[in-house]
């Protein structure tokens, strides 16, 4: 299942009442902005958050019912 096909899986649950919270992978920052944009697709507009760690930026988008966490690693 590409990401694509995942993120129109999770977004027919939420629009069934579902909640989600999800973790994503690992990503560098190419890949992340890919996959960001493809989220963007499926579910509209997400906030985006961040949390810094040793080399490691944990990324969340998110709407009201889906949290969506991104490990992006810093080349």
């Amino acid at each position: 299942m590409d990401n694509v096909q995942l993120l129109n899986y999770i977004n027919q649950s939420l629009n069934s009442g579902a909640s989600i919270i999800l973790s994503m992978g690992n990503f560098n920052q190419e890949t992340y902005e890919q996959a960001k944009k493809e989220a963007r697709t499926v579910f509209g507009e997400m906030k985006e958050t961040e949390n810094l760690y040793e080399g490691l930026t944990v990324k969340c988008l998110q709407t009201e019912k889906a949290n969506l966490y991104f490990n992006v690693w810093q080349v």
